[in-house]
């Protein structure tokens, strides 16, 4: 498999909530010497909104900014959401002053 077919596999797993199969798949594409790419991680976040797992969308935004990644509009806009479904309203609004 290539990296679009694992974000096929990250949007079923985020369609499901699905963040333990989601990070298994990420583990094992690394393993396999793939490099995640923006849709990637702007996928894991969007897993972790839907999971309601704010502290781990921001470890995947942490992760996507190490690896030197861009974040978009959909990158932030999925985790204030996430942030917001997790009661985190201070770190929504602080993402949102840094954008």
């Amino acid at each position: 498999p290539d990296t679009i077919a694992y974000n096929t596999l990250l949007s079923a797993c985020e369609k499901a909530a699905d963040l333990d199969t989601a990070l298994t798949l990420l583990a094992q594409m690394k393993q396999a010497g793939m490099v995640p790419d923006a849709v990637t991680y702007n996928t894991l976040i969007s897993v972790c909104d839907k999971a309601k797992q704010p502290k781990e969308a921001a470890a995947m935004f942490s992760a996507m900014e190490a690896a030197g990644l861009q974040a978009d509009v959909i990158t932030y806009s999925t985790l204030i959401s996430c942030y917001e479904k997790g009661g985190e309203w201070e770190a929504a609004t602080q993402l949102m002053h840094t954008m």
